[in-house]
């Protein structure tokens, strides 16, 4: 399940390792509480092994009144 508990990784898309171990990649999520308005998101798991969303589709832009529709990539 994601970390969130909203949804299954269905699959997984871009990745990418930093320099201090942690792992960044791009998956898509199956069984979110809003479908297709939810089911992207930016994950990391850190060196420690704790796994985090950092960016999801629907989620409050800071500082603003907008909501993330999409991202690319994790370069």
């Amino acid at each position: 399940p994601a970390s969130d508990g909203n949804g299954q990784i269905s699959s997984f898309g871009s990745t990418k390792l930093e320099d201090n171990g942690d792992i960044l990649f791009t998956a898509v999520l199956s069984g979110t509480t809003e479908s297709s308005n939810d089911n992207l998101g930016l994950f990391m798991i850190s060196d420690a092994g704790d796994a985090e969303i950092l960016l999801r589709r629907g989620m409050p832009i800071p500082g603003g009144r907008e909501v993330l529709r999409g991202f690319r990539g994790t370069a």
